[in-house]
């Protein structure tokens, strides 16, 4: 990429200079003078940045060594003025009243193009945090872009209100308003809080291991084919239509860890096998006896006419209004802080998709990156770094910020590339102690013997746990509050339906390399390593978690019934709720209407966006778990999009079949942009726990609904009558959630962005509510590994994919060469 026209570097200078000690060059274009600290910037034409050099070094040469002449000539002490300073000593500096008067030294800290404007400030908590700029301040919100977090400098100053400008090393920003002085005072606090969830996304560990007796322990990648789960593993139930194919020809080749251990001085792997019991149709089963007995009340539609010439009307008010309240009260703000600066500039809601440069971690700016022309100065002054500063005279310009990093600050030019956060690094200082023991237990029960009437019993599993069976060890516990902590940490800064909520599924990698996996003997890892391995699997996009359990009743009932022992169960009292999901489009936005069909409220949000998770390795069990942090927008308070919903709502019809099914009928008219791509029907029962009153388990049955043919701007949506193997339309999950954390992510509805919450992360952790799911969870565990055993996805259990194709082989079958 060709250079950039303009460059910026950094001159020191001890004493510090005052804002006329620098005589202001025609070759430089800006000088910005940092009263607080012993330098100051220039910016300048890149082809011209030697000669400045040598400009500024001999004239600050010249000023210096006339500031150190011993004897000086006499002058009147009375007249203060006969002689300008160019230097100033810190100790006059800092009593100086200037020095502490807002807006007295404003012309030369702040671009020329934020002069105008009434109220200013400089932030610079970036300095303070080693390695970041505010290229990585953007990159590390990837996950977080489609709640409304910026990804470039017109998005911050969309939410932010105010202009914003920076140098090119991203590490000090420019803040200014007309507002007043609240505006500045909010704005900081937004990037305040902006950067405290940056360094939160960028310190997060996803993965612990657990095992359940201590000992010499060490782990192997096994394929799921060899030990049984290849055919009773589907796909994660939100990878697109277009992706299935490519995934389950990764599925065919993934690989999962597993337990090895000494036998007779030499290391084997864990020989536990899940045999498959073949595919099982619904019809053949019994169904959740939970959802057996819940009928669907029916409901006939309304008219829609006047609700859409209300949306017509708002459309053409506002063609533009796509987000809610909150975005808006920020567009105005910006338009007022910048009038004749820059151009409004609206929000663009397809943020993920702009493509620009990337940055390097190198590019932050560093104490070497300063030109200094005193060797004595003090290293404890410079805030960035204690390492030797290079002189301004010296030949060797390595020491100067790279002139291709970020727009020039009066150019303002958006910045939005996207900068991957390194968690391997962080993951190899702690990874040694991240691993969770438990004493030797029972052993898996199997499920209820059969009924009958029934191939799978739906009876309660018979297990003999008791609530000791998971007494984790403090170092565990703390290692799991280290995880938790941190995922907490950031959901206090997540706008809008949030949740946290622990997931039962199957942990596997794709596109392992063969010599990774153990066949009949393997590479035996530690758990530094195995670790290592994890953290870069996630941030490579090589790790899946799929959270679909299994397709028959049966097993939904095993899973109510897993950790109960004969006296008493320990799940009771489920609430049920049924809610229709319909998928839209609008303006190229996908968005949802959930609608409870009972009193047929709604609620109107955007996709489900995980922002962080915290996954538990469980390699001596069938599945695993997985402590998901997720939110999704709230568009409730959208006009535009609650009157779609209230058109959604409207034009419901319900009707019940024969065979006790229902058929839904939904408007397919289309003129006011507005498209139903989809429709989901969810059953959800939620139990209480007997010895923990916060606990709960939601047992979830999804049936995606087929369209038919689309009939006077009507279409129906009804439960398909044949299932998919690849991808089943009917599934169960299942999870567990506290309510005392429902109750506190309840406030993230109403955040804006850069806002945090109410409520503490520490609250949390003190009250037990994390650690009660794990030990509710993990008390489970031994009884789920039964579960999913029915499930056929339609995957030959084979390994043969494991070994990839040699380049004499990849070549042979390309032509009519003969390969032998």
């Amino acid at each position: 990429m060709d250079c950039l026209p303009y460059v910026e570097f950094y001159i020191a200078c001890n004493p510090p200079l005052q804002a006329r000690g620098v005589e202001q060059e025609q070759l430089i274009l800006e000088i910005l003078y940092e009263p607080d600290v012993p330098w100051f910037k220039v910016f300048t034409f890149t082809e011209r940045q030697h000669e400045v050099i040598d400009i500024i070094g001999g004239c600050l040469s010249r000023v210096i060594g006339d500031c150190c002449i011993a004897d000086g000539p006499f002058e009147d002490p009375s007249n203060l003025h006969v002689r300008r300073e160019l230097t100033l000593p810190w100790a006059k500096l800092f009593l100086s009243r200037d020095y502490h008067d807002k807006g007295t030294r404003d012309e030369h800290k702040y671009p020329f193009d934020m002069q105008a404007l009434s109220y200013k400030q400089t932030w610079t908590r970036l300095l303070r945090v080693k390695g970041y700029t505010l290229e990585k301040l953007f990159g590390l919100f990837d996950r977080w872009r489609h709640l409304g977090f910026p990804n470039s400098l017109d998005m911050l100053q969309e939410i932010l209100g105010c202009y914003v400008s920076h140098n090119l090393g991203g590490t000090r920003l420019y803040i200014g308003s007309n507002v007043g002085e609240y505006a500045i005072t909010k704005a900081v606090g937004i990037l305040d809080n902006l950067l405290e969830c940056t360094v939160s996304i960028s310190n997060h560990l996803h993965h612990l291991i657990y095992v359940k007796n201590t000992g010499n322990t060490r782990f192997v990648y096994k394929c799921l084919s060899h030990i049984g789960l290849l055919q009773t593993t589907y796909i994660p139930i939100y990878t697109p239509l277009q992706d299935n194919q490519a995934e389950c020809r990764l599925l065919k080749s993934a690989a999962t860890v597993r337990t090895a251990r000494k036998n007779n001085g030499n290391w084997a792997s864990d020989p536990t096998t899940y045999p498959c019991k073949g595919g099982l149709k619904t019809n053949f089963t019994e169904p959740f006896s939970a959802f057996s007995g819940y009928k669907l009340r029916t409901k006939t539609a309304s008219s829609i006419s006047s609700l859409m010439k209300k949306v017509e009307h708002i459309i053409l008010q506002s063609p533009n209004l796509t987000a809610g309240r909150t975005e808006s009260k920020s567009s105005d703000a910006v338009a007022a802080s910048t009038e004749g600066l820059i151009p409004n500039v609206p929000l663009d809601d397809n943020i993920s998709c702009r493509p620009s440069p990337r940055l390097s971690n190198e590019d932050a700016l560093e104490a070497e990156d300063l030109i200094s022309f005193d060797e004595c100065v003090s290293r404890n002054r410079v805030q960035t770094s204690s390492m030797e500063q290079k002189s301004l005279l010296d030949d060797d310009c390595s020491s100067l910020l790279p002139t291709n990093c970020l727009s020039m600050p009066f150019v303002n030019v958006a910045i939005s590339s996207t900068l991957s956060s390194s968690s391997s690094s962080s993951s190899s200082s702690s990874s040694s102690s991240s691993y969770v023991y438990e004493q030797d237990t029972e052993q898996p029960q199997p499920l209820p013997s059969a009924r009958t009437d029934c191939l799978v019993s739906p009876g309660r599993s018979r297990t003999t746990s008791t609530s000791r069976l998971t007494q984790m060890t403090g170092k565990a516990k703390g290692l799991l509050k280290d995880r938790v902590l941190s995922l907490a940490s950031m959901m206090q800064f997540a706008p809008g339906y949030a949740a946290i909520r622990l997931q039962f599924g199957r942990f596997y990698m794709v596109n392992l390399a063969p010599g990774e996996v153990a066949v009949l003997e393997g590479s035996y890892r530690r758990m530094p390593d195995v670790l290592k391995n994890l953290e870069e699997a996630t941030a490579s996009d090589n790790l899946r978690f799929s959270t679909l359990l299994s397709t028959i009743g049966p097993d939904a009932e095993a899973m109510v019934g897993a950790s109960t022992s004969t006296t008493e169960p320990k799940w009771v009292k489920p609430t049920i709720q049924v809610i229709v999901q319909v998928e839209c489009s609008y303006q190229g936005e996908t968005f949802y209407v959930e609608i409870n069909v009972d009193t047929f409220d709604y609620t109107c949000r955007g996709p489900n966006i995980e922002v962080a998770y915290a996954l538990l390795h469980c390699p001596q069990y069938a599945w695993d778990m997985k402590m998901c942090a997720d939110s999704a927008k709230n568009l409730d308070t959208s006009v535009i999009h609650r009157s779609f919903g209230q058109i959604i709502v409207n034009s419901l019809h319900i009707i019940a079949m024969p065979d006790g099914n229902s058929l839904f009928e939904l408007t397919a008219n289309e003129t006011l942009g507005l498209s139903v791509e989809g429709a989901a029907m969810r059953h959800v029962a939620k139990y209480s726990n007997t010895t923990r009153r916060d606990s709960h388990l939601s047992i979830v049955m999804t049936q995606k609904l087929s369209p038919s043919v689309m009939r006077d701007n009507r279409r129906r949506w009804s439960v398909p009558e044949r299932q998919s193997r690849s991808k089943p339309k009917m599934w169960y999950e299942a999870y567990l959630s506290s309510s005392e954390i429902e109750k506190a992510l309840e406030g993230n509805s109403t955040l804006s962005i850069g806002d945090r919450s109410s409520w503490n992360s520490q609250d949390l952790i003190s009250q037990d509510c994390f650690s009660t799911l794990y030990e509710s969870a993990l008390e489970m565990m031994s009884s789920l590994d039964k579960i999913g055993q029915y499930n056929d996805n339609g995957q030959l259990n084979e390994c043969g994919l494991i070994f990839g194709d040699s380049m004499a082989e990849e070549d042979a079958r390309k032509g009519p060469t003969e390969f032998w």
